[in-house]
């Protein structure tokens, strides 16, 4: 395997990804908490109006981010990754 840069299409469909991941587990301590992920067991969902906007506008952000990465300069598992990506933003 070679070294990637940060410029890579690959490398930021990885950031993006890890990104949304967290985002994902910081909006539902609950959920994290379950995976075992204990970094937000001091917290609870929040589900009120301002946060779901606000988490709303993140998720369409990091859609906007993964949408600007070439689907043509992924190969293999980072293609399923970032069309798996997509249509989970798309759903949450």
């Amino acid at each position: 395997m070679t070294d990637r840069t940060r410029d890579e299409p690959s490398t930021q469909l990885l950031d993006i990804a890890a990104r949304y991941w967290d985002e994902r587990l910081a909006f539902s301590p609950i959920f994290a908490t379950y995976l075992g992920d204990r970094r937000f067991d001091d917290r609870l969902d929040d589900q009120s109006d301002a946060a779901m906007a606000a988490h709303k506008a993140r998720l369409g952000g990091f859609e906007m981010e993964v949408a600007a990465v070439d689907a043509a300069a992924l190969v293999g598992e980072d293609r399923i990754t970032r069309s798996a990506l997509l249509a989970q933003l798309r759903n949450d």
